[in-house]
């Protein structure tokens, strides 16, 4: 089998994206969502907190009702007030980040391909080596630094806020909501760098591993190659042919031409007239380089006069289109190539 060298074609990326095979790193949605809690943590906690303390002291007055059907009609409007005004916006916020942290990432995809169940998925032997694999092994590594970190920052926060957890409990609800929530902040911000980090590296590290994975031996880029443009010895064999067709197309123009004016190598313009049938001379054959030289070898065999005149034949090339009448401006200059050839005819010349 070939070695598989070549990087992977914009087809091969393509084809791999239908299939949902692309590069994208799980830690960048966790670090995006890491660094909006702590926006939120910053902006909202206070209302929050507010918010709190005012649902337990109404939740406190749930005895005061005589009926159960009361309290727990009174118990669930403080827990749909509550999730209104906090857990919903945050669960939206989480949503909209999530999808936008691979969007970014990806862009729009579906792929139904990808959620397909495989019968080499549940292999043994593959499953085998997907736990011993480079991926795993670096989503190990990941999860322990990601451990090791959030113990270290507790530990840290914890120790430097031992003082105020002891007197927080001394001056009631309020300060052990103004400490946790501090406590909360100092964790997030430690970490978010500690979760950035881990999100551009394993970016970096998914994305060499997809292309990795899908790269090409040569046989691979010749037989795409030969898929999408077409094998050559048959694009070389159309290309002939097509020669072959425009040239017989010329051919039969040639023949049909009154006269042919040249350069006297690299253009040849067939005109053709007739005064019973054309007002003004008209473009029958057009060529240049070595159809303009076999334009002239076949007006020789059929006795059609050649003359060479190069401002003209340039004038005709760049002006005139096949089947076309000449511009009135080539009348003059046209009209002596053609007493030239009235003159060959009456064995004047």
């Amino acid at each position: 089998m070939s070695e598989k060298t070549e990087d992977p074609t914009p087809k091969k990326l393509r084809d791999a994206r239908k299939d949902g095979q692309v590069a994208k790193s799980k830690e960048i949605p966790s670090a995006v969502l890491m660094s909006a809690t702590l926006l939120f943590l910053i902006t909202q906690v206070p209302t929050y907190f507010e918010r709190f303390e005012q649902f337990f002291a109404a939740f406190s007055t749930v005895y005061d009702f005589k009926d159960s059907a009361s309290a727990v009609g009174y118990v669930f409007t403080l827990l749909k007030d509550i999730g209104f005004a906090i857990i919903i916006p945050f669960c939206i916020l989480v949503f909209v980040l999530g999808f936008a942290s691979n969007y970014f990432q990806i862009g729009f995809l579906m792929s139904f391909k990808a959620a397909k169940p495989a019968l080499n998925k549940i292999s043994p032997a593959t499953n085998a080596k997907n736990i011993f694999s480079i991926k795993n092994l670096m989503e190990f590594i990941k999860s322990l630094i990601k451990i090791i970190t959030l113990i270290i920052i507790l530990t840290y926060v914890i120790a430097e806020n031992i003082p105020s957890l002891l007197q927080a409990p001394r001056c009631g609800l309020n300060c052990v909501f103004s400490v946790t929530g501090a406590m909360l902040k100092e964790i997030v911000i430690y970490s978010i760098p500690v979760f950035v980090v881990i999100a551009g590296a394993d970016f970096i590290f998914e994305k060499t591993q997809h292309i990795k994975k899908l790269k090409m031996s040569k046989d691979e880029v010749k037989r795409e190659y030969k898929e999408s443009e077409g094998d050559p010895l048959i694009k070389s064999q159309r290309k002939q042919l097509h020669q072959e067709l425009m040239m017989h197309d010329t051919t039969e123009r040639v023949r049909k031409s009154s006269v042919l004016v040249t350069n006297p190598v690299h253009i040849a313009i067939g005109l053709y007239y007739d005064e019973e049938e054309t007002p003004l001379p008209v473009i029958m054959a057009k060529g240049k380089d070595h159809i303009a030289r076999r334009m002239v070898e076949i007006a020789k065999e059929e006795g059609i006069p050649v003359m060479q005149n190069i401002p003209l034949a340039h004038a005709l090339n760049n002006e005139c289109q096949m089947d076309q009448m000449i511009p009135a401006e080539l009348i003059e200059p046209v009209a002596e190539v053609l007493k030239w050839v009235q003159s060959l005819e009456n064995g004047d010349v």
